[in-house]
This record gives structure tokens, C-alpha cells and sequence, in this order.
């Protein structure tokens, strides 16, 4: 565990919030989770070693480095997959209406104009390569950056070419890459404001970022606290608000395109799951690794329909997408 200054500010002042724990997966250990005096940034303090991190990323277990329907899926039941289906549709119909419930993919599309061959894009912390799949579709040379072995070789194998190790060992070239994404990966990096600034080295002039990471000035983050679930400690080194996003890209010389918040429709399930582990003392606890699917999720998500796109439309969900462009 070593001691760090704030990655955004290099203020040395912090503030603790919570002690926290590892909740998707029964590994002993505590965290220290601390916002800075001066800029507001969240992250943890002290902040695990490489050996111990490495603990709390099971191959087998962890969810990025399962492919294709087994990648998020919660749970495989055909009872299940049909009342998914139903939703889907259900869904799409109102996107419609309502832009706000648009799949990311689409607004992913809106923002970053269209795919075409020749581009090349890259993904950093790819997993198994599944979200590059998208673009190599679309005609696109796809790249990847990923630590896991496994999901590394998984992402290979579906055709993307793939560096197993850090973003700055895999020294590409200058100005060679028509678009970076960080899906869910920036806040597990150990300083954001070095890994942007790469990023922007080897984006053509032109050339766009896209970030998709928790939002911890979501209602959920305030309502639920330590028991958030995207504070998934340790594995997130880093927590992100609106504000603390803008300045960590206009700092690394980006210029913002846009930002906008969502809210996933299973999120205030697990943050409650957490909630009640913890004040119940419940011998069955919820962990990601080993999900398993509970009634209550089922006649529960149904019911946060309406607040999630209340929550949606004014810009209060938990997932934080931003994106810059590299002048």
C-alpha cells in the first residue's frame, strides 16, 4: 500500500469518506476511500500494490473477462432472457420518444460520427474484446490494451489486435489512432491524468475520446454511500464527478464535447443487496463473482422504470460518458 498525492491537482490534502471493502468477491482487506480538499477527486489512499490488486481481479470471475452474453449477464435463465427481451423491445419503443433511453451504443454513435474503413480504433481495457466487435463491423481496424492474459487471448481471437499489458508499454505511434475508448477502465488505472495524456499522444489531430466511468455525484451515489455499488473497491482506484471529469480532460489538452449521465436498470438492486448485507448480517451476501439472480431483482427493476428516466433526463445517473476531441 503506498501513499499517493491527488492524480488530478497533486494537492496532498484529502478527506476520508469511507472504509471500504471488496463486495463482489469474499477477499479479506480494507480501503481507505478519501476525496481531495482542493479539487474534489475521489480516490483511494492509500492505494494497493500491484500483487494485491491482482487478487481482486479473479480470471475466472470477473465480468470483463467473460465473453459475449456471459460478459454482463446477470444470470442465464430462460424465464429470464424472455422478460430481457420483452424490456428490449420495450425500450426501443420509447427511445422513440425519449433520446434519454437510447442504448449507449447509438448515442456512442451520435457523438463519434460514423465508422468507416480505414479508421482505427482503440480500447483501453478491452477484456475479451467484445465492445471492439462493434467497430470491426463497421469496417474499422480494431486495438486493444488489456492486463489479462485470458481476455487478451479471447480478444485476439476475434480478429482485434490486442497488447496485453499497460497503455504506456505499448508504445504505439504518434497521431496513429482515430479514436481512444476507456469503457469502464479509467477509474481502475493508477493515475488517469498520465494514461489521458498518452491517450492524446497517439490520437491524430482531429481525434476523439470517449469515457464511459461511474458517476459519484449520482443519486445513488448520495443515497446509498459506502454502499454505492460502483465503488467497487479496490478495483476502482478512482471515483469521478461532472466537474472532477471536465478538468481531468481539459488538463490533458482535450477539448469537451459533451457529457451526459445514465442509470443502469439493475444499479439500485445491487447497491441495496450491499446495503443489507452489511445491516442484516445475511449468511447468503451478494457477490458479483458468483451472481445469482433474486425474485426481488426481477419485480424490482420494473419499478425503477419511470425513476430512471427522470433520472436520465436530468442528468443524475450513476454512469458518467464524456468525450474530447484532440485539437
Amino acid at each position: 500500500m503506498k501513499m499517493i498525492p491527488c492524480d488530478l491537482c497533486g494537492d496532498k490534502n484529502y478527506r476520508i469518506l469511507y472504509m471500504t471493502k471488496d463486495r463482489y468477491f469474499p477477499i479479506e482487506g480494507t480501503f481507505q476511500f478519501v476525496k481531495c480538499q482542493n479539487c474534489g477527486l475521489l480516490y483511494l489512499n492509500p492505494q494497493p500494490g500491484s500483487e494485491e490488486l491482482q487478487r481482486h481481479y479473479p480470471t475466472e470471475g470477473y465480468y470483463a473477462y467473460r465473453s459475449g452474453k456471459n460478459a454482463t449477464s446477470i444470470v442465464n435463465s430462460e424465464k429470464l432472457n424472455l422478460f430481457r427481451s420483452i424490456r428490449t423491445v420495450f425500450i426501443w419503443a420509447l427511445s422513440r420518444i425519449f433520446p434519454s433511453l437510447r442504448s449507449e451504443m447509438e448515442k456512442e454513435m451520435v457523438y463519434l460520427g460514423p465508422i468507416h474503413s480505414g479508421m482505427r480504433v482503440l480500447d483501453v481495457g478491452c477484456g475479451s474484446g467484445d465492445s471492439l466487435s462493434f467497430y470491426q463491423e463497421r469496417g474499422a481496424s480494431t486495438y486493444g490494451v488489456e492486463i489479462n492474459a485470458k481476455a487478451c487471448e479471447e480478444g485476439r481471437a476475434k480478429g482485434h489486435k490486442v497488447f496485453c499489458g499497460e497503455l504506456s508499454e505499448a508504445r504505439f505511434e504518434e497521431d496513429s489512432f482515430d479514436i481512444v475508448l476507456f469503457h469502464q477502465s479509467l477509474e481502475h488505472i493508477c493515475s488517469p491524468h498520465r494514461t489521458l495524456l498518452e491517450a492524446r499522444r497517439i490520437l491524430k489531430p482531429g481525434g476523439k475520446v470517449w469515457v464511459s466511468i461511474p458517476n459519484h455525484n449520482s443519486i445513488q451515489a448520495r443515497l446509498f454511500g459506502k454502499w454505492f455499488y460502483a465503488i467497487e473497491s479496490p478495483r476502482h482506484l478512482f471515483g469521478f464527478t461532472p466537474a472532477t471529469s471536465v478538468r481531468l480532460l481539459t488538463q490533458t489538452g482535450f477539448q469537451v464535447g459533451h457529457l451526459h449521465t445514465y442509470s443502469l436498470p439493475g444499479g439500485p438492486c445491487f447497491s441495496l443487496e450491499y446495503f443489507l448485507n452489511d445491516h442484516f448480517n445475511r449468511s447468503n451476501p451478494f457477490y458479483y463473482g458468483k451472481i445469482q439472480i433474486k425474485w426481488w431483482y426481477i419485480v424490482a427493476e420494473p419499478l425503477f422504470f419511470f425513476p430512471r428516466l427522470l433520472i436520465n433526463l436530468f442528468d443524475f445517473g450513476e454512469i458518467l460518458v464524456i468525450s474530447g476531441r484532440n485539437p
